[in-house]
């Protein structure tokens, strides 16, 4: 009688797996449609840790704005510098609406080009590209905040063989992009950090042990002392970038998503990002003028607007928190003078007159 019912119950199991799952995905494709769902998370969201389901909150929630959407795209470099509330606030009468997509690492052409399509669909009136320098020299590794678990797209895996090889490519990059297939099949298991993360912030929130009324917009960086800057100088010398493969492969691929973006009708505007006066000690003249030389050749071959250092007012070491992130004060300056070069430039699209002045 016994093993009977258990039989009974084996057979039983298959069915019982296979509700569950049809359950899970249910509710799953029922949250991942719902606006709501991102707006939680965005507000619930963490820096820098939350920056990935951050990333994809913003992108989801601009699916429905119906204004003429202008997406900032960069590293926290962009995040901690430029005020979106204040561009909002300015371009509101012009139906112009703002989304900082900056994220913490370097946002190399590699994470945008297995972005491109989710950053296409989504119709942007204009893109705002603001690298700096380790954006296209710093080696694309676990170490330095890459997204390759959160961005993975396929499409970048023959660029990969061609620059760094097969077996680079296997041994470096096997273990995120299984973790990245699974992630496509359940929003869960992609933002599953995050996810956790934000049930620990709603819950402090609830027991009163955090305060928030609006989403965490900035890190807000302690302000260096005078050693950083020094052990920074000995640390690196002259010689923290240099041209190598990766270097190499971000160039192309740049190349390539301007042409892409090009080819739907959506304006480009590369912005140099601004950094503290000493950072320039950390390379050789020669790397830094190759990185400017590649970006102002490739605006000019594309037809897209550049915005160089040499074409902003200076920023001076106390509107800096280390060497690359603005503080609040480095931030409202940065963010007015971009204010009245996007109006220059946003008034302008007729496509056409996006040519570098």
């Amino acid at each position: 009688m016994k093993k009977n019912l258990f039989i009974s119950n084996f057979k039983q199991l298959p069915w019982a797996l296979i509700c569950s799952a049809v359950l899970f995905f249910a509710v799953q494709g029922m949250l991942s449609a719902s606006e709501g769902f991102w707006r939680l998370n965005y507000f619930l969201s963490s820096l820098p840790t939350g920056d990935p389901i951050r990333f994809e909150s913003l992108l989801r929630i601009s699916k429905n704005d119906e204004r003429k959407k202008v997406f900032i795209i960069g590293t926290s470099q962009t995040r901690e510098g430029i005020d979106t509330a204040y561009l909002n606030k300015e371009f509101a009468k012009d139906d112009i609406v703002f989304y900082n997509l900056g994220v913490a690492g370097s946002a190399q052409p590699i994470d945008l080009y297995m972005l491109k399509d989710k950053i296409i669909n989504k119709n942007p009136y204009a893109i705002v590209y603001m690298p700096y320098i380790e954006s296209f020299y710093l080696e694309y590794s676990k170490d330095q905040f890459i997204y390759i678990d959160d961005f993975f797209h396929h499409r970048i895996l023959p660029h990969f063989f061609k620059s760094l090889g097969i077996r680079e490519t296997v041994m470096s990059y096997t273990k995120p992009i299984l973790s990245a297939l699974i992630g496509k099949t359940s929003i869960f298991y992609r933002h599953r950090n995050n996810i956790r993360d934000n049930i620990f912030t709603a819950m402090r929130l609830a027991l009163g042990l955090e305060k928030r009324t609006e989403p965490v917009l900035y890190q807000n960086f302690d302000m260096k002392e005078e050693h950083y800057y020094e052990n920074k100088l000995k640390e690196y010398g002259n010689n923290k970038y240099s041209s190598n493969k990766y270097s190499r492969l971000n160039n192309y691929l740049f190349k390539e998503l301007i042409n892409e973006f090009e080819t739907k009708n959506i304006p480009v505007i590369i912005i140099d990002g601004p950094t503290h006066p000493l950072f320039k000690k950390v390379m050789r003249k020669e790397v830094g003028d190759e990185y400017v030389s590649h970006l102002r050749d490739q605006a000019k071959a594309q037809n897209v607007s550049f915005l160089s250092l040499d074409q902003m007012p200076y920023f001076p070491a106390e509107y800096f928190t280390d060497m690359v992130h603005f503080n609040a004060q480095g931030r409202e300056v940065f963010t007015k003078f971009i204010s009245q070069y996007l109006r220059q430039k946003l008034f302008k699209f007729d496509y056409q007159n996006l040519a570098v002045k």
